[in-house]
């Protein structure tokens, strides 16, 4: 199995919170990026994410923004944690 790089960049009191969370309880390593948007999105940053918001995932080069997509991409490198539901209904349910 491929060894997959994770970071989340995320900031205090965003919804990163699930997302972090989601990881940790996956079991994957990964490393996290703090950053203050109060004092705004650092330059070099941008290149990874052009919407300049955070929270997002950089998974082995490719940059994943939104909540849902996040956690989705988390919730597949696990299947067996079954994060988003067995059945169609569960997932649909997560997704509400």
């Amino acid at each position: 199995m491929a060894v997959t790089e994770l970071q989340l960049f995320h900031s205090p009191g965003s919804c990163s919170t699930a997302a972090h969370i989601l990881l940790k309880e996956s079991g994957l390593p990964f490393s996290t990026e703090n950053i203050n948007v109060m004092q705004g999105f650092p330059v070099e940053f941008l290149h990874l994410n052009p919407k300049g918001r955070v929270p997002f995932l950089h998974m082995n080069g490719e940059t994943i923004t939104e909540m849902p997509a996040i956690m989705t991409a988390i919730a597949q490198l696990v299947p067996d944690k079954i994060f988003l539901g067995s059945t169609n209904l569960e997932t649909v349910r997560c997704y509400e």
